[in-house]
């Protein structure tokens, strides 16, 4: 809805819409700031027409670990790590992953995007994510079932957002990703669509230097193979 958050020169506004601010429910935010397209930047957002090709470049201006696209229409929007392999791309949603999404890896200086992110007369938009050590990194991993921590997000630094996603698995609702905030309070996940968002088992705490998942299919099924993005630096939240 392209009136539904409007940003302005401290944060954002929101309207009556019931996708961002229905009576009497519960909302978490995470916003970003700084974006510098440039070589000396770590975070980029922008947008392109679609023109049609299978293949076609976008510039960030410097080396992404992270990409995420979305177009503006109800398509699902996609997202692309270091860690995944070239010519594969996931979903923010169920949709099993695709090799028209991103058809490389990302490069030294942006991202390249396939066909379904490049559709003629499209419009699409992106952030691309810079790794920085106790800010942002990705992984992967391979889920065992079992509770376990994953790290290498920065020693005495606390993410304060981690996404994960499940590549793999042949069961849709396992693909679901999952994120975790600081203001979930532990032991709490919620999906990125639009199903019940009151998961435990998933994301179960951020720590030092990673965060905790436990046995819950879309975080650690046993055999699958997960992905990961941390976030940091939270701000002080407003009163």
């Amino acid at each position: 809805t392209s009136t539904a958050i409007t940003f302005n020169s401290d944060g954002f506004l929101l309207s009556n819409s019931v996708l961002v601010n229905t009576n009497n429910t519960r909302y978490t935010y995470t916003a970003f700031d700084g974006s510098d397209c440039t070589s000396t930047g770590t975070f980029c957002v922008g947008s392109y027409s679609g023109n049609g090709s299978s293949s076609r470049a976008i510039s960030t201006g410097f080396q992404p670990a992270m990409v995420m696209v979305t177009r503006n229409n109800n398509s699902a929007a996609s997202f692309k790590t270091k860690d995944m392999p070239s010519n594969n791309g996931q979903y923010f949603t169920t949709t099993a992953q695709a090799t028209t999404l991103f058809p490389s890896s990302l490069s030294s200086s942006g991202f390249t995007v396939g066909s379904t992110n490049n559709a003629n007369g499209g419009t699409y938009y992106y952030a691309a994510f810079k790794e920085i050590n106790g800010m942002m990194r990705t992984g992967t991993y391979t889920g065992n079932g079992s509770a376990r921590s994953i790290t290498w997000f920065g020693a005495g630094s606390t993410p304060s957002l981690v996404l994960v996603k499940n590549s793999n698995s042949t069961t849709s609702s396992h693909r679901n990703p999952l994120i975790n905030q600081t203001h979930y309070y532990g032991d709490f996940s919620a999906s990125i669509s639009s199903t019940i968002n009151s998961i435990t088992g998933g994301i179960t705490a951020l720590s030092d230097n990673g965060f905790q998942v436990g046995t819950q299919s879309r975080a650690n099924r046993s055999g699958s193979i997960i992905y990961w993005v941390a976030w940091g630096g939270e701000q002080a939240s407003p009163s």
